[in-house]
């Protein structure tokens, strides 16, 4: 599934894989960023507070997750897939 993004707007994260500590850069202080594990249950909501933000999975078992950031109405702007290893 992909989404389109305004022109202005570019979300990146990186590293991916990782273990368990990531960035994700681009994203806009109206947004947030949610974390859903392999069962779709939401493990984390961060409200976006600067462009480059770090997020930290590595008390969660490895595997891969999903990353889905929202804007302030609540649709989804973009989703990517974050493999957290060992």
């Amino acid at each position: 599934i992909s989404y389109i993004l305004p022109l202005s707007q570019v979300i990146n994260i990186y590293p991916n894989p990782n273990s368990g500590v990531f960035t994700v850069n681009g994203i806009r202080q109206e947004q947030k960023i949610e974390i859903y594990n392999c069962l779709g249950q939401k493990i984390q909501t961060l409200q976006g507070s600067n462009t480059f933000m770090q997020l930290d999975l590595s008390t969660y078992a490895s595997g891969t997750y999903l990353a889905v950031v929202r804007n302030a109405d609540g649709s989804k702007a973009w989703q990517s897939k974050v493999v957290k290893i060992h």
